[in-house]
């Protein structure tokens, strides 16, 4: 398995991009690769954190073959 991040983590907007903003991607051997849209409404270092833990909470959802859930955080 093959996971990617990418984004806005802040505090200003990228390429339009509103802070907050990432993107997690994930590819599998054999499998349809995808990607996620998140939204964080936090600080840089926040938005970070919310990022990898929802890239890992992906990685438990594809493993386990659970619907992959849209996760929205505002502040």
């Amino acid at each position: 398995i093959a996971v990617s991040l990418t984004g806005a983590a802040g505090p200003s907007s990228l390429e339009g991009e509103i802070p907050g903003t990432v993107w997690i991607g994930i590819a599998q051997k054999n499998k349809k690769t995808f990607a996620k849209t998140f939204h964080f409404g936090y600080k840089r270092n926040l938005n970070r954190d919310y990022s990898v833990w929802s890239a890992f909470n992906v990685v438990r959802q594809v493993l386990l073959e659970e619907e992959i859930a849209d996760i929205v955080y505002k502040s």
